[in-house]
């Protein structure tokens, strides 16, 4: 079980980056293609992945009622490839192969975080299809 010392890093970075993706989330909506995004993506090391993850492991065997079998899988999914090809490069998740890994695990990590802070922060691009999809639901049953 790691220290608090040895948490902080990833808890700081982790956090960071939440508040980063919430910002963006309220006001233009996450999209796959956002530079500011990517820019936090493509300087993370293996070691500052690392630290995220140890720390988002930890949260969840703490309280493992935060997080989704969804999330918890792309987590782990993201820490057996850091895991197994840690060597390869120094960016392993930056690299084509992995790259949608790593989106799948940042988004988790920011719905792991927001549930762990009880924060209901709704990306306005989700929340413009969920609102698109009802009037879409809702007229076919006028109809």
């Amino acid at each position: 079980m790691p220290t608090e010392q040895e948490l902080l890093p990833g808890i700081a970075r982790w956090q960071e980056i939440t508040d980063t993706l919430n910002s963006i989330a309220k006001t233009r909506g996450i999209t796959k293609d956002n530079k500011r995004i990517w820019s936090y993506l493509h300087k993370w090391t293996n070691e500052d992945w690392a630290e995220m993850i140890v720390a988002a492991k930890e949260l969840i065997r703490q309280y493992p009622e935060y997080a989704t079998r969804d999330q918890r899988n792309k987590i782990n999914r993201a820490a057996a490839t850091l895991k197994e090809d840690w060597d390869i490069h120094p960016r392993i998740l930056d690299t084509p192969e992995y790259k949608s890994q790593a989106w799948a695990a940042l988004m988790s990590l920011r719905e792991l975080m927001n549930q762990s802070l009880n924060e209901q922060i709704m990306d306005s691009t989700a929340a413009m299809h969920k609102r698109t999809k009802e009037l879409f639901y809702e007229k076919e049953i006028t109809n």
